[in-house]
């Protein structure tokens, strides 16, 4: 798996390079700061890595985020653009090559979020984050972080070890 997500993120990488740099100057020209947003998320075993994204939004605006529910103003016109088609996800190819993420798995989650977590829910820090996985297949920003389904299941298993 590891070498197969090392090549493909490669090549991904080499193929987006026009993208990247268009997007880079879209960035650039339409708002100050840094082009690539970096963001401390949990990964493998617990261990925290830095993200990297294309920003899209206002730079003083990226340091108070940390919810994905962010304000729509706050978003810049060409992050709107990127947001929709997840442009703003390649630079993530990155932290596949150095192996902090996979392509396929469970998102990597904000540290904040983590502290609220359930015990269940921490078994997704026993494989690698990836860049996508069953959320974004199934409606990302749609879903709620916890899944419903799975909640009740967890609560029906409960109950069924207390009586």
């Amino acid at each position: 798996k590891r070498g197969m997500d090392l090549g493909l993120a490669i090549v991904l990488i080499l193929l987006f390079v026009p993208v990247l740099a268009i997007m880079a100057l879209g960035i650039k020209f339409t708002s100050k700061g840094p082009i690539i947003f970096k963001h401390d998320r949990v990964g493998k075993g617990g261990r925290i890595f830095q993200v990297y994204k294309l920003r899209s939004m206002y730079f003083e605006d990226n340091e108070k985020r940390t919810r994905r529910d962010a304000d729509q103003s706050q978003v810049t016109i060409i992050g709107k653009f990127m947001r929709r088609f997840s442009v703003d996800e390649i630079p993530q190819l990155i932290n596949v090559v150095k192996g902090e993420m996979s392509l396929v798995g469970p998102r990597p989650h904000v540290v904040s979020e983590v502290a609220e977590y359930e015990h269940w829910h921490r078994r997704r820090f026993d494989v690698l984050p990836g860049i996508t996985g069953l959320t974004q297949v199934s409606g990302r920003k749609d879903l709620k972080v916890e899944c419903e389904r799975v909640k009740e299941g967890m609560e029906s298993r409960e109950e069924g070890t207390q009586r």
